[in-house]
């Protein structure tokens, strides 16, 4: 649980917030990870059609919507009219303006919005933020380093809401190459490690593959235009967005492009019997760096491939990675080195 979420309960417990009428249209936007808020949001777990869920990140999406028994809301603005919004949004500043906006436009006349960010990544400016839209301030609690802004929806900046949500959707990156949006990890750029994992990976793959967390799919790309004999590759992200936008960015490849949302930490639908992985693992980890996800990511790689099969992986150069790959692989060798990244080539 978040330090938002957090807040958000112990609010709850105080009484310092109001539990919502067990009759309200509620919407939930979270960009961290919060399922103990559900209790506070519901009667009981008999009682969730009330309940209105964007998450787009899927081990936080699995225990928000209790594993998936609750419906997710594909699109970031609700098509009902919400009695309240609560937002948890993430550090970016354009993606906690799109989350609010969204939640403005799906509110009802009157509704309540409830935004809780920790003071250090994005807390501290909410009030300025929702004042920006036109808003009045209700209250503000301070718990737990976090702000929880509370606000009564009459009526808002609608011509800053429609310019802002017209930023969300999908736009052209890199001279319109690829299409990408706010809220992906490096969403509009080319990521250096994966650059240099492009120049060293071989063009001589084939058969059954995998990209383990696929971004908005560059490195998914690459394998299709310069490996011919690849019959199938898997696109595992996940970020529901990223596994979308590599659709999008791989049109006219999807007879041989399998689209996954899933958690490569702790898979549900890890492919297997692959010939070949590739990968440019997250390494952080909230405020600071955590080699623990880009292992699990080895350890979900060498579970999915074939005996024999290939793993490329690129990594910060102090992220001890060989360890765990001298555990689970049979050899692997540094196959390139620059800018501060490492190529690693391993075999089952």
């Amino acid at each position: 649980m978040s330090d938002a979420a957090t807040a958000l309960t112990k609010l709850f417990d105080s009484g310092s917030l109001n539990a919502p009428d067990e009759n309200a249209l509620i919407g939930v936007w979270a960009a961290q990870p919060c399922a103990e808020i559900i209790p506070y949001l519901t009667k009981d777990r008999s009682h969730t059609d009330n309940l209105r869920l964007w998450c787009p990140f899927y081990p936080w999406a699995k225990t928000l919507s209790l594993d998936f028994t609750l419906p997710l809301m594909q699109e970031m603005v609700c098509a009902e009219a919400l009695d309240l919004a609560l937002i948890l949004p993430a550090k970016q500043k354009d993606e906690t303006a799109i989350l609010i906006a969204s939640a403005l436009q799906s509110l009802k006349k009157g509704g309540q919005l409830i935004v809780v960010a920790a003071n250090d990544a994005g807390g501290n400016r909410l009030r300025k933020t929702l004042e920006g839209f036109g808003l009045t301030i209700d209250t503000i609690h301070s718990k737990q380093k976090c702000k929880v802004v509370c606000a009564t929806v009459d009526d808002f900046d609608r011509d800053a809401i429609t310019a802002i949500l017209k930023t969300a959707a999908p736009h052209g990156i890199i001279d319109g190459q690829y299409k990408s949006q706010i809220g992906l990890y490096g969403w509009n750029k080319i990521d250096i490690g994966s650059a240099l994992l492009a120049e060293h990976i071989p063009d001589d793959l084939h058969g059954l593959g995998a990209d383990f967390g696929c971004g908005y799919g560059f490195l998914s790309r690459h394998i299709i235009e310069t490996n011919p004999k690849v019959k199938k590759l898997c696109i595992i992200d996940a970020d529901r967005r990223a596994v979308e936008l590599s659709q999008v960015n791989l049109t006219g490849h999807e007879s041989i492009t399998h689209p996954i949302w899933d958690d490569l930490t702790a898979p549900d639908k890890l492919p297997k019997n692959l010939d070949f992985v590739i990968m440019n693992p997250p390494f952080h980890s909230g405020k600071g760096a955590n080699s623990a996800i880009g292992i699990k990511f080895i350890e979900s790689a060498h579970q999915a491939l074939k005996r024999y099969g290939q793993l490329y992986i690129v990594a910060n150069n102090h992220l001890p990675y060989e360890r765990s790959l001298n555990e689970l692989f049979h050899k692997h060798e540094i196959i390139a080195q620059k800018n501060g990244f490492k190529v690693i080539c391993a075999g089952k």
